[in-house]
């Protein structure tokens, strides 16, 4: 048993692979000024990972009269000792390249396999698990429908309003939406973060895998983004992997972390090159009959109410609009805690004061954007109308309609239509759409 009249204590979070650590570095130091009797170690790879660090080490250490001494190996200083340390040595080494090969490999199957490598958590997604043996090589990545449209609508602040991460960072705060992990306020650096992440434009997640294309940009064109609405209840469609159109809640309850008690929607997913198709077939459809599109606009004029809010607000009112309803909940659930003597004064009165708070600035929020603007009222008329107006822009249209490229023809569509529906059809036929002009 060692006797010591003092005990320094030195530790180290870094990896024993390094040799260049703080916690060893200050302890040597002592050794070298020869005021320590006893080096005392849990285990020789906890000194060094490395055989030829654990022996220069072990050499600083002796040469400045100190004795060296671990808790789980019994170092002698004899030949045998010493050749059965610098084995031991040799064997840590080993055992830390396997671990790294071990995880390397790993790492590579899952990706291979087509799921995550590791848990990333990234505001505007949710990490889903697989299920059977290989669960976490069937996880994946997949947006958060109510989140990915908070991403976006941070993008659309920072494109058309041009304001930057703090102010971003203070209205979000304003307006009480919550954080990832719901704790805490926004702060700018987690804006930025968004809004300079490349995974939010391009989908490029971990390790290379990408499973998606992103939601807050992307690098293939999504002529239909943001147009779509069900057939059946309503919901918003979206872009699926890419390659599907599908209604959001469809597959809320796989969105919304696992929720079985959300309700499901039953329209079935359709490939997005025959929703484009028909799309596109019906705006081609307009603007190869002048006669049928003046009847449609005509029809619309008549029927249609007057929207008091842009285009480019519609998705930030929908947002808040949600938000505001998840407010007003918590502020009666609050309420009826307190009116059942649940929860004292003192901690009820600040958190509803501090949900009315957020109540008032959502209200603030939706009636500014509510609020009729000259510019609403004496907007240009649409696309469309133009080009009735307009028989040579008509002509030049519909002259280089054959030779549109994909992406010329996902501009006309943005331009022509309003939204489109998606209705229910049989599996193997062409999808049922209905169409909006845009007026």
């Amino acid at each position: 048993m060692l006797a010591a009249a003092s005990v320094v204590e030195f530790t180290d979070d870094l990896s024993g692979e390094l040799l260049e650590r703080p916690g060893l570095q200050a302890a040597l130091d002592l050794v070298r000024r020869e005021q320590v009797a006893y080096f005392i170690c849990l285990d020789p790879d906890r000194l060094a990972r490395r055989l030829m660090h654990q022996l220069l080490v072990t050499d600083e250490i002796e040469r400045n009269r100190c004795r060296l001494e671990f808790v789980q190996h019994d170092y002698q200083e004899s030949p045998e000792g010493r050749l059965f340390y610098q084995m031991r040595g040799a064997i840590a080494e080993f055992e830390k390249a396997k671990i790294l090969e071990r995880t390397a490999r790993g790492q590579r199957g899952k990706i291979a396999a087509g799921g995550m490598p590791h848990v990333v958590r990234m505001y505007g997604y949710d990490f889903i698990k697989g299920a059977g043996k290989h669960a976490q090589a069937r996880a994946v990545m997949i947006p958060h429908p109510q989140e990915a449209e908070l991403v976006r609508q941070i993008y659309r602040w920072c494109a058309t309003e041009r304001i930057g991460p703090l102010t971003s960072a203070r209205r979000l705060n304003d307006l009480g939406i919550p954080t990832k992990t719901g704790q805490g306020e926004w702060q700018h650096t987690q804006v930025r973060r968004i809004l300079s992440h490349p995974t939010y434009a391009s989908g490029l997640l971990a390790l290379g895998k990408k499973d998606h294309k992103g939601i807050g940009g992307r690098e293939e064109p999504r002529p239909l983004s943001g147009l779509g609405r069900c057939g059946l209840c309503g919901g918003k469609l979206y872009y699926l992997n890419g390659n599907k159109i599908v209604c959001a809640n469809r597959y809320a309850k796989y969105w919304r972390n696992g929720l079985t008690d959300v309700p499901a929607c039953t329209l079935p997913a359709k490939p997005r090159a025959a929703v484009e198709a028909a799309v596109w077939a019906q705006v081609e459809q307009w603007l190869t009959d002048p006669g049928r599109l003046a009847e449609e606009l005509e029809r619309l004029s008549v029927s249609a109410p007057v929207d008091a809010v842009g285009a480019e607000h519609q998705a930030e009112v929908e947002m808040l609009e949600g938000e505001l309803r998840q407010r007003e909940e918590e502020l009666e659930r609050l309420g009826l805690l307190y009116s059942k003597g649940l929860w004292p004064l003192e901690k009820a009165l600040p958190a509803i004061e501090a949900v009315n708070r957020q109540i008032g600035a959502l209200r603030g929020r939706l009636g500014a954007l509510w609020a009729p603007s000259e510019e609403a009222t004496a907007a240009e008329p649409g696309f469309l109308v133009r080009l009735l107006s307009s028989p040579e822009l008509m002509a030049e249209v519909r002259r280089t309609l054959e030779d549109l490229t994909p992406e010329r023809r996902g501009e006309l569509i943005r331009l022509a239509v309003e939204r489109y529906e998606l209705c229910p059809s049989g599996r193997g036929t062409r999808p049922h759409v209905r169409v909006h002009p845009a007026v």
